[in-house]
């Protein structure tokens, strides 16, 4: 680590604040999902994860991705199968990797580049082919 934690992102306030990105991610996947009807699941667990990448960097977003789905598998009467945690993983990841992209010029095509192919990857390519390995 560096000298100046708030350059590395590791301070005690962004450890704070990824906290409680994690506490609301979880909140946000356990509690309040819109569901219009049975087939369709809509979710919005991802966004504090992307915030989290996107105000500190790749490795405090990509541990809160994993704190997030770690924690909120606890709440699961599934339990944890770490197949299933790299998608939030990368969502803080992929975030944190574009955070200078995306504070240079903010557009909404910026951000979107940010958001879109690590929630395509993890949700649609990955969570999907995990699901059929493990279900069948």
């Amino acid at each position: 680590m560096s000298k100046n934690p708030e350059k590395s992102g590791w301070s005690v306030r962004s450890i704070a604040i990824c906290a409680l990105l994690t506490a609301l991610s979880v909140i946000l996947a356990r509690l309040l999902i819109p569901m219009p009807n049975e087939t369709t699941r809509f979710s919005i667990e991802a966004v504090p994860i992307f915030i989290a990448g996107m105000l500190f960097g790749p490795l405090p977003g990509a541990f809160t991705g994993f704190a997030a789905d770690f924690i909120g598998c606890l709440f699961s009467p599934y339990g944890y199968n770490p197949i299933f945690c790299l998608p939030p993983i990368l969502y803080g990841l992929w975030a944190g990797l574009l955070r200078g992209f995306v504070w240079q010029k903010p557009t909404v095509w910026r951000v979107a580049l940010a958001v879109f192919p690590a929630a395509l990857c993890g949700s649609v390519l990955w969570q999907s082919a995990a699901l059929a390995l493990v279900y069948g």
